[in-house]
């Protein structure tokens, strides 16, 4: 496993290798909590080839839900009828 390195404004701070497994953190993209770029030890922040195939794939197809869908899931609730009468 390469080494990675948060990009800080004091420099880079490495990451723990537990901390790049549990949040399948790869170089180019950002933390989910500091919002800091994940850097390599050289500086670069350019994924390899099967990293960014990686990152495409979770960001592919995002789901957009109304308001009542939300509402509905909140609730444990389906705010469609049956057609049928069932």
């Amino acid at each position: 496993m390469e080494e990675l390195f948060l990009e800080t404004a004091q420099g880079q701070k490495p990451l723990s290798t537990d901390i790049i497994e549990k949040y399948e953190l790869a170089k180019g993209m950002t933390t989910p909590f500091t919002n800091m770029r994940v850097i390599g030890k050289n500086g670069d922040s350019t994924p390899k080839e099967d990293d960014t195939k990686l990152i495409l794939e979770q960001d592919e197809a995002p789901q957009v839900f109304t308001a009542a869908e939300v509402i509905d899931f909140g609730q444990g609730a389906d705010s469609q009828t049956p057609e049928f009468g069932l």
